[in-house]
């Protein structure tokens, strides 16, 4: 090589194309030589070693650092000091590393390769323009970008913010899954929770509420309200309503409000438990296959409300049984306590009424709404008395009769249906039947029991009222003239009287009197007769009174006037305030009651009378 004497400086970096001459500066070489070479060949390098053990920097015009190879093999873009294999260090920009394509048919990813074999790649889908991370770009679907921002796991057609195919688990002590086949949320262990704190914490709770809604709708499917935070019994949860106000509220549209279901063969019931004095107590309303039950018992019972849900009797109550032969039946099966079975109360200012309605518009002969009372003589239960309404002849009565026959179903509770066969009824005319005596008794003294009420007391008197103002009293229908004639010891007076003794306190509340002529004696027309009648009392001991000392009615011209017997056969009431003179009408078992009839002296037509007293009384 030749000799270079002298050299200076280009002062510009070289450009391609550009010949550099390499020459040898040594003054003592033989014979030197002057090479060069093109800065396109110069460039041309198959490897590139650093100076020393500092590594090699690429910089640019500026002196700024570009790309720095650390002795080691660790490159740096932007930084001396890698840390990796590519370590990449970015100040004055956002971007730090990109990847492009040439197409828009192509992926930019990177691939994490393992030994050779891609595990994971990391890179942009140009199939359905997202950002995908996935074991191989285009075939697989594990987490996907899409380009509106929505997340998809599992599924490249995200319609939410985050779209997870099958199930998430969230990893603790006790997993929470998320699991959309089987469309729930479970725990592997331990409670799943719910909770809202309302900006606070598990520790320092505030007031909110947690709802779950349906699809569109308005009210939420739950509602879990929190009221308090230190009074549970505030603490309100809704179905169907953001507003409840009991410990469980359920709402909704429709009639199907609440069901409750056991998928067990048993008897479902529904537990209701509170306390009293600090003691826990429980009701339970229990349904089986033919019956639903009200009470202490989760099972119908004896000690329960019962209803039938049977065909056939479905909505009959059975209070104590399980039985339903009749639309509403009470059985008390304990032998001992309280003989009542029912009691019916009010408290109404009107009176207490107890109503049996009959619904049907015609009711026949055998008709009846009634009270049975059965009994068992032995070991067969007959009907022993009956009360109530019944239809005999197409006629209406009220009757009590005892019956004493075997009970036979239903149709054997009714009256007889021959009607004088019944003991006691009573028609809507009021007119009373009886099958037997009326006997009352006195409890306190035996010896002095009687009857009490109005009765009647009916006395006849056959008298012949002469014109000469005498009444006599016969026992034929001829005068004294004739040989028939039966004399009294009241001959020839001008009353006619007879006496009774009073069998038990009272009084003489009303009379009537019937006269009738007998024209075939004495043929008379427009007989005008205007007695008087007779009662007086004399206590138990004495003698009876003079004739004009006895109570007699007529004592004014009114009361006289309307005595008068003008038309024979048509009763004429006396009650007791037309009775005049002295005297009462109050009398005292034992006393001496008179009863007779009086005619004036005079203007008296001779005829026979044939005249009924009807005394009617009030026993005591």
């Amino acid at each position: 090589m030749g000799k270079i004497l002298s050299y200076g400086n280009l002062g510009a970096p070289a450009a391609a194309g550009d010949v550099l001459f390499i020459g040898d500066i040594s003054t003592s070489a033989s014979n030197p030589e002057i090479k060069f070479i093109v800065t396109n060949d110069l460039f041309k390098r198959s490897s590139i070693w650093a100076a020393d053990g500092n590594g090699l920097n690429l910089y640019d015009d500026g002196s700024t650092l570009g790309v720095f190879i650390k002795d080691g093999g660790y490159v740096g873009v932007g930084t001396n000091a890698p840390t990796a294999p590519l370590h990449v260090y970015e100040t004055a920009a956002n971007s730090v590393l990109k990847l492009e394509t040439s197409a828009d048919s192509y992926d930019s990813y990177i691939d994490f390769i393992q030994a050779g074999t891609s595990k994971f790649n990391i890179g942009f889908d140009d199939t359905n323009d997202q950002l995908v991370i996935t074991r191989a770009i285009g075939s697989n679907t594990d987490i996907v970008v899409a380009s509106n921002g929505n997340v998809g796991i599992g599924t490249t057609t995200s319609s939410s913010t985050l779209n997870v195919l099958t199930d998430l688990r969230v990893d603790s002590t006790a997993d929470i899954i998320i699991d959309a086949s089987k469309k729930e949320i479970r725990v592997d262990d331990g409670d799943l929770k719910l909770m809202e704190y309302g900006g606070g914490t598990s520790t320092n709770k505030s007031t909110g509420g947690v709802e779950i809604f349906g699809n569109g709708g308005s009210s939420p499917l739950l509602y879990a309200k929190v009221a308090s935070t230190t009074d549970d019994t505030q603490n309100f949860v809704g179905i169907g309503t953001n507003a409840p106000d009991a410990k469980l509220h359920v709402k909704d549209a429709s009639a199907n409000v609440l069901h409750l279901e056991t998928t067990i063969n048993a008897n479902p019931y529904l537990r209701l438990t509170g306390k009293d004095s600090g003691t826990a107590f429980s009701s339970y309303i229990s349904s089986s296959i033919n019956i639903v039950g009200i009470g202490g018992s989760n099972s119908a019972g004896a000690d329960t409300l019962n209803i039938s849900r049977a065909s056939g009797t479905a909505g009959y109550v059975h209070i104590g049984g399980t039985t339903f032969s009749h639309k509403f039946a009470v059985t008390d099966s304990a032998t001992g306590g309280s003989p009542t079975v029912a009691s019916l109360t009010s408290n109404n200012s009107t009176g207490t009424v107890l109503r049996i309605r009959n619904g049907y518009n015609t009711l026949g002969d055998g008709a009846r709404s009634i009270t049975a009372y059965t009994i068992f003589d032995g070991t067969n239960q007959i009907i022993n008395w009956i009360n109530g309404y019944f239809r005999n002849g197409g006629n209406s009565y009220y009757g009590i009769h005892y019956n004493g026959a075997g009970v036979g179903g239903d149709s054997s509770l009714n009256f007889q249906s021959t009607l004088n066969q019944n003991l006691f009824y009573i028609k809507t005319d009021g007119v009373a039947n009886l099958g037997g005596a009326i006997h009352t008794h006195n409890l306190s003294t035996a010896t002095s029991g009687h009857n009490t009420g109005r009765f009647t007391h009916t006395v006849s008197l056959r008298v012949w009222a002469s014109s000469n103002g005498k009444v006599y009293m016969t026992g034929a229908l001829f005068p004294p003239s004739h040989e028939h004639y039966l004399r009294t010891d009241l001959y020839n007076v001008t009353n006619a009287k007879l006496y009774d003794i009073a069998p038990f306190d009272g009084k003489l509340i009303n009379m009537y009197i019937t006269a009738g002529a007998h024209a075939d004696v004495d043929p008379v027309t427009n007989i005008s007769w205007t007695p008087q009648v007779l009662f007086n009392v004399t206590a138990s001991g004495n003698n009876p009174p003079a004739k004009d000392n006895a109570r007699l009615t007529g004592s004014n011209s009114a009361n006289t006037a309307a005595l008068t017997l003008s038309a024979f056969n048509t009763p004429i009431s006396v009650p007791a305030d037309q009775w005049g003179g002295s005297g009462s009408l109050t009398f005292n078992a034992g006393d001496l009651l008179s009863l007779g009839v009086k005619t004036p002296t005079t203007g008296t037509t001779s005829t026979v009378i044939s005249m009924t007293l009807i005394y009617e009384f009030k026993v005591t």
